[in-house]
C-alpha cells in the first residue's frame, strides 16, 4: 500500500531528474515509459505516514520562516526610509 501525499512528496522531489528523461519539446511530456523506468523508494505504510508528517512539519516551518523574512524585508524598508529622512534633513515626526 502507498499513501498519496508520499507520493506527491516523492515527485516534488525528483521533478528535475524526472524531467531530465522528457523529450525537449515545448512543453515537456512525462509519458508512462519514462515512469516505467523510475526507480521508486516504497517502505512501510507507517513509514510513509512518519516521512509526509515530518515533511509536512518542515514545509510549515518553511512557511513560517519566509513569512518572518518578508516581515523583516518591510521593516528593513521602513527603517532605511526613515535612516534616509533624517539624513536628508526630512521633518522629524517626533
Amino acid at each position: 500500500m502507498i499513501t498519496a501525499q508520499y507520493v506527491r512528496f516523492f515527485l516534488e522531489v525528483s521533478k528535475n531528474a524526472i524531467e531530465v528523461y522528457a523529450p525537449a519539446t515545448a512543453q515537456k511530456n512525462i509519458n508512462l515509459g519514462i515512469l516505467d523506468e523510475l526507480i521508486f523508494p516504497l517502505p512501510p505504510l507507517a513509514e510513509q505516514a512518519a516521512i509526509v508528517t515530518k515533511v509536512e512539519s518542515l514545509l510549515g516551518r518553511v512557511r513560517a520562516l519566509e513569512a518572518e523574512a518578508t516581515r523583516q524585508q518591510a521593516l528593513a524598508g521602513q527603517l532605511m526610509q526613515a535612516v534616509l529622512g533624517e539624513v536628508l534633513g526630512a521633518p522629524s515626526s517626533c
